[in-house]
């Protein structure tokens, strides 16, 4: 870890002096893990790519900013990756949100049926947004309910879960997207 930091900070000291060569070699070293940080931060894969490619252009300004006394190198540059997604996200956050009152969409009371209408009703994109928001854990009980139609036991036991566990990733789920699908002042959709 020691000699890697050094190395690190080597290929830094250069980059904040311009030397193109250096920061390509730190970028090839430090990428992978950027993207892996990025991807579980924004949860797209497009977005990753742009928040490390984002993150990559601000070290190539900032590399004379670097403290060594404040961490290492990798530390930093992971940071720096971090609040680039923190960033984005906050971005997309900040984008006019459609609203829908599902109290008022007649669909005839089952569950696939009111789903089915929201995502008709709502701008798919928006929709789309609100799910790649969830945790992996919840998104992944909301698509095979709403989307396989499986019962949330056959989810617990597809998934070997304990049936708790999976009604308490729908609910939260389910409230993160009323959340995400309410009006501008954060009102329920319902």
């Amino acid at each position: 870890m020691i000699e890697e930091d050094i190395q690190h900070r080597s290929l830094l000291s250069r980059v904040s002096g311009g030397d193109e060569t250096a920061f390509a070699e730190l970028y090839d070293l430090l990428a992978g893990r950027a993207y892996s940080l990025a991807l579980y931060v924004v949860k797209d894969a497009q977005s990753a790519e742009d928040v490390v490619q984002d993150a990559f252009v601000s070290i190539w300004r900032m590399a004379g900013s670097f403290d060594p006394r404040r961490g290492s190198v990798k530390g930093w540059v992971l940071t720096v990756v971090r609040n680039r997604g923190v960033d984005h996200l906050r971005r997309l956050s900040a984008r006019p949100r459609a609203t829908v009152d599902i109290g008022t969409i007649d669909v005839g009371g089952s569950p696939e049926a009111v789903w089915e209408e929201v995502v008709r009703s709502v701008d798919s994109e928006l929709v789309q947004d609100a799910l790649c928001s969830l945790p992996a854990e919840q998104r992944q009980v909301i698509d095979i309910a709403y989307f396989r139609g499986l019962s949330q036991q056959e989810i617990a036991a597809e998934l070997s879960l304990p049936l708790g566990t999976v009604k308490g990733r729908m609910r939260l789920a389910l409230s993160k997207l009323r959340t995400s699908l309410g009006g501008a002042d954060g009102s329920d959709v319902r």
